[in-house]
């Protein structure tokens, strides 16, 4: 955040590497683009190799999001999302990096089911908050904070009025016990081609998304204004949080 030369190096171009290349390839399904290097241990010749990046093309509009506010004369980065972190650090860092980041990119996804379930005429920044408490919550297995009974009946409420695919997804990811794999056999039928013969880290992609874009329209449907008095203890609580 004050913006070290060597640690914004660091965190850019090393530390988010792994997060931009799932987003470029799993949620906005970019095309790999080449980067050309000098062939290792002989720079002076003008023969090259190809490496293949999906998040190449994730790092512009990611700057923008993670490093925003810019100071108005210098345009100098303030990093405000990394400020929330510090001041609220609910979780492990990846995580809450990881969660506000495939929300950004979501929202800018191409595909237009992403909103399925949602209503227009939302607050933007009330289901920002919600979908964090909800991802954090439901996504990190360390976060220790005990939701009330009466969130968890609005939560049932909720996804029951989800499509099938998402209700039962936020079931199997987030509220059992159950294994990559194992939820991957019991949605088989939603897969194209049978996960037992997929790679499990190409399972494990899958699912992932498939949770984040549930998470995203269950955090719609709550926000919704023709259904926000049914969930007044989840709106509560995600109005509490400095996030």
């Amino acid at each position: 955040m004050a913006n070290d030369k060597d640690s914004v190096a660091y965190f850019l171009e090393t530390y988010s590497k792994p997060l931009l290349e799932y987003v470029g390839r799993n949620v906005l399904k970019l095309m790999p683009l080449p980067i050309y290097k000098p062939r290792q241990n002989d720079v002076s010749k003008l023969e090259q190799f190809e490496e293949y990046s999906y998040g190449i093309g994730c790092y512009g509009l990611y700057y923008e999001f993670i490093a925003a506010l810019f100071e108005e004369l210098s345009h100098k980065p303030q990093w405000n999302k990394l400020g929330y972190y510090v001041d609220n650090p609910r979780s492990r860092f990846y995580t809450y990096l990881s969660v506000i980041t495939v929300r950004y990119f979501l929202k800018h996804h191409p595909d237009d089911e992403r909103s399925a379930g949602s209503d227009d005429t939302s607050s933007y920044d009330e289901n920002e908050r919600l979908y964090l408490m909800l991802s954090l919550k439901l996504q990190d297995k360390d976060d220790e904070v005990v939701f009330s009974e009466e969130m968890y009946q609005e939560l049932e409420v909720a996804r029951s009025m989800l499509k099938a695919k998402d209700a039962r997804i936020i079931e199997l990811a987030c509220f059992s016990d159950l294994s990559t794999m194992e939820i991957a056999e019991q949605m088989k039928d939603e897969f194209e081609t049978n996960p037992s013969i997929m790679s499990k880290k190409d399972v494990q992609t899958r699912i992932s998304q498939w949770k984040n874009r549930a998470l995203v329209r269950l955090s719609g449907i709550i926000t919704a204004e023709k259904n926000k008095q049914q969930f007044p203890s989840l709106l509560a609580y995600a109005k509490s949080k400095k996030i």
